[in-house]
């Protein structure tokens, strides 16, 4: 069934009215003790679950589904071998135009997100990973100033209340992640591997985010945090990181902020 622009599928296993339902929605198996029931509109089947929960509604599995939006609704392979860039862009606008979470899904070994040019986020977004070691996003052909993902708030004017988490980034000859006037987001469980610089960090409003668990995988040969030509407030926090490479943490002349914890 079409839904939203998206195709999703799903097979019912067993449902009834007061008997445990197990559907298989896409690539997600969900086996839950909740009271379902089934009804035929126009041709489709739709599957209603309420939770045993006081105060639970009844939803529909449509519903349940849209709840977040996976790459892989809009084709995204992560093989490492098929080119996911389009795919992965697309994902990135509907699910910030639709203030939807964005989610990357692990194959069940480590999956490798290959895209041959930048993606490019102008709207707050949540956007995960299954982790670290597990989702990386591997971003061939660049050269030397570009970035694998292009986190830039400027057209949306307020920028915040975003987060991206479990992931790494690889990007060969180019740079990892440009975070530019955003604000109040944060940033937990990336690496940054395989590329020249790791994050560059500007703008004039960039203020209270938080960087958790940030680390180097595997060496940058330029500067793993770069904050330059930064005017747009302080407050930046960080725990637990590792910045290595051949600079780890690097500030700039042209740069003026407080409160760097």
């Amino acid at each position: 069934q079409q839904v939203a622009g998206m195709w999703r599928s799903w097979w019912l296993v067993c449902a009834g009215p007061g008997v445990a339902a197990t559907f298989c929605a896409g690539n997600h198996l969900f086996s839950s003790a909740l009271t379902s029931s089934c009804t035929s509109i126009g041709g489709d089947l739709i599957i209603s679950n309420t939770g045993s929960g006081i105060g639970a509604v009844t939803r529909t599995v449509q519903s349940r589904l849209l709840d977040r939006v996976s790459v892989k609704d809009f084709g995204a392979v992560g093989d490492g071998v098929t080119d996911d860039t389009a795919a992965i862009q697309a994902a990135i606008d509907y699910a910030q135009d639709n203030l939807l979470p964005l989610y990357f899904l692990s194959n069940g070994a480590s999956s490798y997100y290959k895209t041959t040019a930048t993606l490019n986020i102008t709207k707050p977004l949540v956007m995960f990973g299954e982790g670290s070691r597990m989702v990386t996003i591997w971003c061939e052909g660049l050269t030397a100033g570009q970035y694998a993902i292009n986190i830039d708030g400027t057209a949306f004017g307020t920028f915040g209340q975003g987060r991206f988490e479990g992931f790494t980034v690889r990007a060969g000859l180019g740079d990892c992640i440009r975070i530019k006037n955003v604000s109040s987001t944060q940033f937990r469980d990336i690496g940054l591997r395989n590329s020249v610089n790791g994050i560059f960090y500007t703008g004039t409003r960039c203020f209270s985010n938080d960087f958790s668990k940030i680390k180097v995988v595997t060496a940058l040969t330029g500067i793993s945090f770069k904050m330059e030509a930064h005017t747009g407030g302080g407050h930046h926090s960080f725990y637990d990181c590792s910045f290595g490479g051949s600079s780890g943490f690097s500030i700039t002349s042209d740069t003026v902020t407080d409160t760097v914890n």
